[in-house]
């Protein structure tokens, strides 16, 4: 994040209307997460955005939902223009206090989102605006929370949720929904094992399939091996533990499946670009 972008946080969002809607300039923003929902609109430029091990490219156009605790950022920026509204599930429905991620916000019965209909989110995808209306609401949104005028907080929200909405439609069908039952099983269950040794014999015995058969499966519905699903899985888990705790490194390593702390400082460099100390010593001064 920009210093700017930093002071407003402390400064602005965390007030009774759990919202904040700024324009930033910026070519770099450090890895981060945070404890709010964001979505971002690409005004001008264009950079490579990282979302946990993932890098993707982001231009004019584009726009973005960052979940409740995801970690991104973005480099190389060139001319880089953002619109950011930064939320608290709250601020949507007073009901959602404490709520844990967009998809439940999506999905409450509180609101007709639609969202019950989607096994997965728009969260933490990159989608595009092709007709402009998404800018729209998004500079409407910010012309009202700069002037504050009265009823702005309510005009905010109508646009927000509008853009929940758009979101929602655009989102590409079927990551998660279309999913075969047993690759979503796989993924469902390793987001608690993951720490454990993980066996693809063990796995085929237990669903009724050959090795051969749930490893070819689980690349042609994901794009990756199992391994490398796991080792990513493993590294986004590690990087939440380096931000948010002081715990060793090698403590670290062995909480998410790793006993060789070089092996895992190897893989870790591999998906993220530096090593665990890096990304410590890079987000801390952001505390």
């Amino acid at each position: 994040m920009t210093q700017l972008h930093d002071t407003l946080l402390r400064s602005v969002y965390l007030d009774e209307n759990k919202l904040l809607v700024m324009r930033d300039v910026s070519s770099f923003s450090r890895l981060h997460d945070h404890e709010f929902l964001e979505l971002a609109y690409v005004l001008h430029g264009s950079a490579e955005h990282q979302m946990g091990t993932q890098i993707s490219t982001i231009r004019e156009g584009d726009f973005l939902m960052v979940d409740l605790g995801s970690l991104h950022g973005y480099h190389g920026g060139q001319e880089l223009e953002i619109i950011n509204c930064l939320f608290a599930p709250e601020y949507v429905d007073r009901a959602l206090v404490n709520c844990p991620s967009l998809q439940a916000v999506l999905s409450t019965s509180l609101r007709q989102f639609g969202g019950d209909l989607l096994a997965d989110s728009p969260a933490d995808c990159i989608l595009h605006d092709n007709d402009g209306t998404i800018r729209r609401l998004m500079e409407a949104m910010l012309r009202e929370y700069e002037q504050k005028q009265p009823g702005y907080l309510e005009i905010v929200r109508c646009h927000l949720i509008e853009i929940l909405v758009h979101a929602i439609r655009k989102h590409p069908v079927g990551a998660t929904a279309h999913c075969h039952p047993v690759v979503a099983a796989i993924a469902d269950e390793l987001q608690t094992a993951y720490p454990q040794p993980v066996s693809l014999a063990a796995l085929a015995r237990h669903y009724g399939y050959t090795p051969q058969y749930i490893s070819g499966l689980f690349h042609q519905e994901t794009g990756v091996s199992l391994t490398e699903y796991l080792q990513r899985l493993r590294v986004e888990k590690a990087c939440q533990l380096l931000i948010r705790t002081s715990d060793p490194i090698a403590t670290i390593a062995k909480s998410v499946g790793y006993d060789d702390v070089k092996h895992f400082a190897t893989l870790f460099r591999r998906y993220m670009g530096i090593s665990p100390r890096e990304l410590r010593k890079t987000y801390r001064p952001l505390k």
